[in-house]
């Protein structure tokens, strides 16, 4: 079948160009092919604050006959590891051996289809920085504003600096951020002379192998079988809510436009960090390894077993460096396994294990308020306490947790009642309470900051939502009516596309890789021959200050909208002025003007100016006393400060 599968998907592939546009109208409405407009409920919450097109976020990529020929190739080699994989399974091959089959050919069937997607939509993997190169490619599929963020970061790790400040700001910005994360790829990159973007991809993408992996590994650890394992894998790697079935009927029938928040908060779900959001992937390797070990310092326990010291003492590391790293994830382990054991005081079955219990506890206490505090503190610096403010502010309505986790949620809760049945599964009893208590408080209670409830929540989602379809497949399998079997069967066949139906859109219409001008490296090598000691300010326009942040380093003057302070009304004096292309919704109309270049330029204080000859900014500098020519850059023109 897989096989026959892959032979279609090549031969769709081989088909005449005349016959692929005939396929595109059809999958296609006209309109999709326009950037849609989602009001107030953008797709991305950093796109509403900002109201630019970042990497897809706004909208759909139209489909061409050259990606979807690709996209088919692409799909059949999928289904021709797959075939492999399971031939050589009939084999014998996998069988008896010390490595269970079905998490390695799944990992393998992941990772040629996401580096197969990768090259079918020309993204690659951001190894490319050669400046020779018209456009290069960063590897980001979506959301360039916060990837080059974090690239920010790293990238003074690279160029010497221990301590970090933030670069999208000429505003004071003190050196006192330390994020081990950053510091370990930064330090990467400068001793193996590989471009940065490249590591923190494949950070990414070998964190999204491990997590799948894991997940597995957790539900075999607390004994939900290999049937509840194997679906929990698939759902860590494939699975969404029902965005995409929301905007299909919105497209196709003119319902209301609803955006769940596996679109709107894309840290929601793994599949969608898997592919474009690399720091994400990596914190949900490092939170899935925590659970895998301390799930299984308990299950010594309740087998009579020496408990393992050995991991706990793993565990604790890994929650340091997690937290240290990217906080939300190591809070929400610790926030869940304290509900949990407040939760077994009321068991009685559960008094055995409170003193191991306790000790994870005070275990991950330990481990995880220190970095916290100093992640406090930093926060109440100024430029820090304002991204604090509105990453902290970011909330989403019920309705669209509800959409999001659609189809995961109430299985999962159907696996959590399984659960809480049966005494043999009492090693299972954190995840579902974890389960049970994040899904009430963020759709019942539906409090502020909802969005950091869900940091890592998609893991114990997985492996319960496993759980309860099987059980669900179980019944209807053992169903007495023929008809009953059948009608059941059907009914999963449609729920289970569900499950993955935004997924497949994502892929189809949804990804965009982000690429820069080539020349941009060569700024940057201009800037830093001419400031080696330390990172120079800049003022060019927001996109391109974006990536000069990322690969220079320099300081912008303004170029992320939550670590900018004034960051629209300074785009908009930029826009006024001449330095910033009037290319996004809502930007003045009014010519560029002298006095509006002149005021913007004292106000900025920035060392150099960078603009595109093609705006009025430049003509405006040439023709400045307050600025020499340093050099032309292909478009670029860059501008020195006179003292």
């Amino acid at each position: 079948m897989w096989f026959a599968a892959a032979l279609l998907c090549f031969a769709a592939a081989a088909l005449p160009d005349g016959f692929q546009r005939t396929v595109i109208e059809q999958l296609q409405p006209a309109k999709l092919a326009q950037p849609m407009d989602v009001g107030a409920d953008g797709i991305v919450a950093a796109t509403i604050a900002q109201r630019e097109p970042i990497g897809g976020a706004m909208g759909y990529a139209p489909l061409t006959v050259d990606r979807l020929r690709r996209l088919m190739l692409v799909l059949g080699g999928v289904f021709l590891v797959v075939s492999a994989a399971v031939a050589l399974w009939r084999a014998g091959l996998f069988r008896g051996g010390p490595c269970d089959f079905f998490p390695v050919a799944l990992v393998v069937a992941w990772a040629t289809h996401i580096v197969g997607y990768r090259w079918a939509v020309g993204a690659g993997f951001g190894f490319d920085d050669d400046p020779a190169n018209a456009q290069i490619s960063t590897g980001f599929l979506l959301n360039d504003v916060d990837n080059l963020n974090y690239l920010s970061w790293a990238v003074q790790s690279q160029y010497g600096r221990n301590l970090f400040s933030v670069l999208f700001t000429t505003e004071p910005s003190a050196e006192v951020f330390f994020n081990p994360y950053f510091w370990l790829l930064g330090k990467a990159a400068r001793w193996t002379g590989t471009a940065l973007p490249g590591v923190l991809n494949l950070a990414g993408f070998l964190g999204a192998i491990g997590t799948i992996f894991c997940v597995y590994a957790i539900a075999k650890t607390v004994g939900l079988g290999a049937v509840a394992a194997r679906w929990a894998a698939v759902f860590a790697a494939y699975s969404s809510g029902l965005t995409g079935l929301t905007t299909f009927l919105h497209l196709q029938f003119g319902l209301p436009l609803l955006m769940g928040c596996d679109a709107l908060f894309i840290d929601a779900t793994t599949f969608s960090p898997f592919l474009c959001f690399p720091y994400q992937a990596f914190c949900f390797l490092l939170t899935s390894v925590i659970v895998l070990l301390l799930l299984q310092a308990e299950r010594a326990q309740l087998e009579g077993r020496p408990i393992p010291w050995g991991k706990l003492l793993a565990a604790f590391c890994l929650e340091v460096f997690l937290v240290a790293s990217h906080p939300y994830e190591g809070m929400m382990i610790l926030g869940s396994f304290g509900s949990s054991f407040l939760l077994s005081l009321a068991r009685r079955d559960e008094r055995s294990r409170l003193a191991l219990r306790f000790g994870i506890c005070v275990l991950l206490l330990v481990a995880s308020v220190p970095p916290a505090l100093y992640y406090a503190w930093v926060m109440r610096h100024p430029v820090y306490e304002e991204f604090a403010v509105a990453t902290l502010s970011d909330w989403r309505p019920w309705w669209s947790w509800l959409i999001g986790y659609a189809c995961i949620l109430p299985t999962a809760l159907y696996g959590c009642v399984d659960v809480y049945r049966s005494r043999r599964l009492r090693g299972a009893l954190w995840l579902a309470d974890w389960t049970t208590v994040v899904g009430f408080l963020l759709i019942v209670v539906n409090v502020a900051a909802t969005t950091r409830f869900c940091a890592g929540l998609y893991i114990p989602f997985c492996v319960m939502a496993g759980h309860g379809w099987s059980l669900l497949l179980e019944r209807i399998a053992a169903a007495a009516s023929p008809l009953r079997r059948t009608a059941g069967r059907a009914a999963a066949c449609v729920v289970g596309v569900l499950f993955f139906f935004t997924s497949f859109g994502l892929l189809v219409y949804g990804y965009q890789p982000y690429y820069y001008d080539g020349q941009l490296q060569n700024v940057a090598s201009a800037l830093r021959e001419r400031s080696p000691e330390r990172f120079p300010s800049l003022l060019c326009d927001v996109r391109s200050a974006r990536t000069l942040a990322a690969i220079g380093p320099v300081r912008a003057f303004a170029g992320h909208w939550s670590q900018t302070p004034g960051y629209l009304a300074k785009r908009d004096a930029m826009t006024r002025a001449g330095v910033n292309p009037p290319d996004y919704p809502g930007a003045p109309t009014e010519r560029p003007t002298r006095a509006a270049f002149d005021e913007l330029t004292a106000e900025s204080r920035s060392e150099y100016l960078l603009v595109s000859d093609d705006l009025a900014g430049a003509e405006f500098a040439a023709n400045s006393s307050k600025f020499a020519d340093v050099g032309t850059f292909g478009r670029w023109r860059l501008f020195v400060r006179r003292p």
